[in-house]
């Protein structure tokens, strides 16, 4: 692709998607092995999604970051899961975050926050969207708080989004959309989940 002599791919970075792999049983309070994804446990999961959602403080989503610093506020623009799949007799769920910026380990550890609800009983309907609302407001105060970390295994950069540099010089330059690579890249991750989940 090409561009201008002033661009900088991290700095021209407007957001940037990650995935996470992990099998379904995680989710499940009872720690057994027949827990089934169902639809509803979706629908209840998306609840706790989108508390991320918007502008917040992730100082403990972090390490040595102070809350008073205006760095520890980031965006989150969108938190999903996708379908479950069926590999190797295990039921496992790709999870979706796209955010502005993130800082060492707040996706692992909100992907742990995420695990922790539903295995305290939010897929379950135990406790209400209020309470869950409240857990994450008092996880994202200026209190120092310990929040449990996915493991680094399953997480994966999917894609960095241009998308203001696009709206600047797409016209001149074409679109760093890269569609044509779009084959390449599912393959690609395709092949690093397969590597995951070994």
């Amino acid at each position: 692709k090409r561009v201008n002599k002033k661009f900088n791919a991290k700095t021209a970075v407007t957001a940037s998607s990650y995935e996470y792999i992990m099998p379904t049983v995680r989710l499940d309070p009872r720690d057994v092995t027949d827990f089934v994804f169902t639809e509803q446990i979706k629908k209840n999961l998306y609840v706790d999604l989108k508390i991320f959602l918007g502008k917040h403080n992730y100082n403990n989503f972090t390490v040595n970051k102070s809350p008073r610093k205006q760095s520890a506020n980031r965006h989150i623009l969108s938190f999903s899961c996708g379908e479950p799949i069926e590999h190797d007799g295990m039921q496992i769920v790709v999870f979706s975050v796209v955010g502005q910026s993130f800082m060492l380990h707040q996706i692992r550890k909100m992907i742990g926050m995420v695990i922790a609800l539903a295995r305290m009983g939010s897929l379950q309907e135990e406790f209400s969207i209020t309470t869950i609302k409240n857990i994450f407001e008092f996880a994202t105060t200026k209190q120092k708080l310990d929040i449990p970390m996915a493991p680094s295994l399953g997480l994966l950069l999917d894609k960095c989004l241009y998308s203001s540099w696009n709206e600047k010089f797409a016209e001149q330059y074409g679109s760093l959309d890269f569609p044509a690579c779009q084959v390449t890249f599912h393959f690609f991750k395709n092949y690093l989940f397969g590597l995951f989940l070994l």
